[in-house]
C-alpha cells in the first residue's frame, strides 16, 4: 500500500471515495451527505482547497488499481477526514494512512482526530491507536448546518501504546511444554499489545503480554484480557477489522 500526497487529479477519486464511505459507515441522511461532499469532497471544491495557501494536508492510499482511500488533516493539526472505500476495507489502508498521518504529517508528538458523532465505526478504529474521547466540537462549513464531531486525543506515551515494552520471544516453555508466541498477530493494549500463546498441537493456551512478559493473563470470554502482573488490557471494542 502507498501513501503519498494527493493531488488535483485524484479529486475524482476521493469524491467517489468520501460518498461510498459516509452511506456505508456514517448515520446520516442523503441529503445531508450531499451537502458534505458539496462542501468538502466534490471534485472542484477539492481542487480549490488544495489551492488554498491555508490548505489542509491530504494524503492518499493507493494500490495498483488506485486511491482506495485518503485522510486529511486540518492546519491546525489534527485528522479531520478518513475515508476508505468499503469493498477496499480490511487490506490495511485505513491503518497505513492512520500510521503516516500520525508519524510522518503530525510528527508523533500528539495525535488528534475529530470524529463525526454519526460515524458508526470510527469511534473503535481510532482507539487502537491509543486515541480516547475528550471532548466535542462542531463542524460548520459556513452554512446554516452543523455537524456534531467527538474529538480524540492522546499523548507520546500512549503512541507507543501498540509497540512491545519488552522482547517477544518466538517461543516460551509453559506447562513443561514448549509454547509458541503468534508474534505476527499482536492484540492491542492499554500499554503494549497481547499475543496469543500456542501449544504443541496448535491449540490456543493462553496470551504473553508484551508490557511486562507475563503469561499471568485473563481472558474473560468476552474478548477482554488483562496482565494480572501489571494491569495492561485489551478491551473487547479496542479492535474493528473493518477499518484496517
Amino acid at each position: 500500500m502507498d501513501v503519498r500526497s494527493a493531488t488535483a487529479a485524484d479529486g475524482s477519486a476521493i469524491e467517489r471515495i468520501a460518498r461510498a464511505s459516509f452511506q456505508s459507515s456514517y448515520a446520516l441522511s442523503p441529503g445531508d451527505i450531499d451537502s458534505l461532499i458539496e462542501n468538502y469532497f466534490a471534485d472542484d471544491a477539492f481542487a480549490d482547497r488544495l489551492d488554498d495557501e491555508d490548505a489542509p494536508s491530504v494524503v492518499v492510499a493507493a494500490d495498483d488499481d488506485g486511491v482506495v482511500g485518503f485522510a486529511e488533516v486540518h492546519p491546525d493539526g489534527w485528522l479531520e477526514w478518513l475515508h476508505v472505500e468499503p469493498t477496499e476495507r480490511g487490506q490495511g489502508a485505513g491503518t497505513a494512512l492512520v500510521e503516516h498521518v500520525r508519524d510522518e504529517v503530525l510528527d508523533g508528538e500528539r495525535f488528534e482526530a475529530h470524529v463525526l458523532e454519526d460515524a458508526s465505526e470510527g469511534s473503535a478504529f481510532l482507539e487502537r491507536f491509543g486515541l480516547s474521547a475528550s471532548g466535542t466540537t462542531d463542524l460548520d462549513f459556513g452554512t446554516d448546518e452543523s455537524y456534531a464531531q467527538e474529538i480524540y486525543t492522546t499523548t507520546s506515551k500512549s503512541l507507543d501504546s501498540n509497540e512491545p515494552n519488552v522482547d517477544v520471544p518466538e517461543s516460551l516453555e509453559a506447562d513443561d511444554q514448549s509454547m509458541r508466541v503468534a508474534g505476527d498477530d499482536p492484540i492491542p493494549g492499554t500499554e503494549a499489545p497481547f499475543f496469543e500463546v500456542r501449544d504443541g498441537d496448535d491449540e490456543a493456551w493462553g496470551y504473553f503480554c508484551s508490557q511486562c512478559g507475563s503469561t499471568d493473563v485473563v481472558a474473560d470470554g468476552l474478548d477482554r484480557l488483562e496482565c494480572d502482573e501489571c494491569g495492561n488490557e485489551h478491551r473487547a471494542d479496542q479492535w474493528d477489522d473493518a477499518y484496517l
